[in-house]
């Protein structure tokens, strides 16, 4: 059946926008949206504002306190978003990613908190773990760190001689959540590796020269051959983790579905 195109992709942009500032649960009617209109616009995402509608949905959520913006933003980035997107109009001087853009609002936002803001200490609380968990998405679903001008890096590294101390509390905090996502996604794939150790027969100092460079997407095909070898996994449920078009956005979009 044709799908009738309803919106246009000006009206759809403005759409997602409000949906951004709204202080209520509006999660299925945008995962509604997005994947109908990602099947009537296939190349949605070739537009930058509609990937810079990662950073608006971040700041408003933030803005209206109601910090919903962990699970929207994973559905903008299992239809097709990118946080590496760069504005195609921007200056040849100047241009960044939609990554650096958010944290620098992440910055200010922590440093809000340190400047005696009239929030409460349970909510300076909440946001700074949503804050986590939405590094922890960006990371796993990969940044790069050195595109842009001024990139990710180079940002952080002339961050604290061009704010002059005026935001150190939120650059400190935030480095430290930043370095624990990061480890968190080491540990992630620690674990995809050890489920995979104990699906192998091979020996132990043949898996370690393996595991030296493996990748933690391993085909599901592997592991089920593995599976079928061994009686060390209780159910084949523990592959999923191992199929290669399966990436952790995906797994998170499917675990906030069930």
């Amino acid at each position: 059946m044709a799908i009738t195109i309803g919106l246009s992709k000006d009206e759809l942009y403005d759409t997602f926008l409000m949906f951004s500032r709204y202080d209520g649960n509006l999660l299925n009617t945008l995962n509604h949206y997005l994947e109908r209109y990602t099947k009537v616009y296939p190349d949605l995402f070739d537009d930058y504002r509609f990937n810079k509608l990662i950073f608006h949905f971040y700041d408003g959520q933030t803005q209206n306190k109601s910090l919903n913006f962990v699970d929207p933003i994973t559905s903008l980035i299992y239809y097709g978003a990118d946080i590496n997107k760069i504005d195609p109009y921007m200056s040849q001087f100047y241009y960044t990613t939609v990554f650096t853009e958010i944290v620098k609002q992440i910055i200010t936002h922590i440093q809000d908190q340190e400047e005696g803001s009239e929030d409460t200490d349970e909510y300076n609380r909440r946001q700074i773990i949503e804050i986590f968990k939405l590094l922890k998405l960006f990371v796993f679903n990969g940044i790069d760190e050195n595109l842009g001008n001024p990139s990710f890096n180079d940002f952080i590294d002339n961050y604290y001689e061009e704010t002059q101390i005026v935001r150190e509390y939120g650059y400190r905090k935030f480095l430290k959540i930043y370095d624990m996502a990061k480890n968190d996604k080491i540990l992630f794939h620690a674990k995809q590796r050890s489920n995979f150790a104990k699906a192998s027969l091979l020996p132990h100092n043949v898996l370690d020269s393996v595991f030296e460079h493996l990748d933690y997407d391993i085909p599901i095909e592997l592991g089920k051959r593995l599976y079928d070898n061994t009686n060390m996994l209780s159910n084949l449920d523990t592959f999923h983790r191992f199929n290669p078009l399966e990436t952790y956005p995906i797994y998170m979009y499917k675990k906030m579905k069930d």
